[in-house]
């Protein structure tokens, strides 16, 4: 999962979103403020949902994307 949590964010309030929700940090985006989220220990779709829903409801959070299983994020510079 991605989230927005500003441009040029710390990796401190990348850790504490990380905590605070229970996910896994990651690669960090700083420069356009996204970071990389995974869901450790998932075994099922209601396990994934559930993170989703504590990443959406994270004050930190501004913004949030997700790939859909089999689904690989890779960056690309364009």
């Amino acid at each position: 999962m991605l989230a927005e949590i500003g441009v040029g964010a710390e990796a401190v309030a990348a850790r504490a979103v990380a905590d605070r929700t229970g996910l896994r940090l990651g690669r960090s985006f700083a420069e356009i403020g996204w970071v990389e989220y995974t869901v450790p220990g998932a075994d099922s779709a209601a396990d994934v949902e559930a993170a989703r829903a504590r990443l959406r409801s994270d004050p930190s959070v501004r913004g949030f994307d997700w790939a859909v299983p089999g689904e690989r994020i890779a960056p690309r510079l364009i």
